[in-house]
């Protein structure tokens, strides 16, 4: 038997710690369901004609369950072979490669760092094709800057001439600029 809960803790209720469900021995005398009989199944169907994946199949269904004693069914119910036959073999197929990714960020910032791109085996070869030989992973230099130019000090340049006054109460602009030291 089982039951269920129809109202949970809130409010810092107690929550249900009994079982929800129990159960007990029964029918543990013969069974009176009158004769017995073993599971029976049917012929097998004709072969399926072949599928995008190659495979052809044939079904079977039970055509009796067991009943009382009876025995159970045992053996499948679908069958699946190869579509191709000794005499014909499958054709070779050839190793497919994907498409390179893009490039990964330079791991590096100067110095010389590298960075890569990858691409994986799309097709797998079959049937006496040929293998993938081709490197699936690429290195390239990146960042070859020495990282002393990036902390060489600077010295600012000589001012600009100031600009043109804007209208009254007015103001004028002039700018430099910061260059490596020498």
């Amino acid at each position: 038997r089982l039951r269920t809960i129809l109202r949970h803790a809130r409010n810092g209720g107690r929550h249900c710690a009994d079982t929800l469900g129990e159960t007990a021995p029964c029918g543990t005398g013969p069974c009176e369901f009158g004769e017995s009989s073993d599971c029976i199944l049917s012929s097998w169907s004709e072969w399926s004609a072949c599928n995008v994946a190659d495979e052809k199949r044939r079904t079977r269904k039970v055509a009796q369950h067991a009943a009382a004693a009876g025995q159970a069914c045992k053996g499948s119910l679908v069958e699946v072979l190869a579509c191709f036959e000794a005499s014909t073999p499958p054709s070779a197929s050839d190793c497919q490669l994907s498409d390179w990714s893009e490039w990964q960020l330079c791991d590096r910032s100067c110095g010389g760092g590298q960075t890569i791109r990858s691409r994986s085996i799309a097709t797998h070869a079959a049937a006496g094709g040929s293998m993938c030989t081709a490197a699936l992973q690429e290195t390239l230099a990146c960042n070859t800057g020495s990282c002393s130019l990036y902390h060489q000090p600077c010295r600012p340049s000589a001012w600009s001439e100031w600009g043109a006054c804007s209208c009254a109460p007015g103001s004028a602009t002039r700018t430099r600029s910061y260059v490596e030291a020498d």
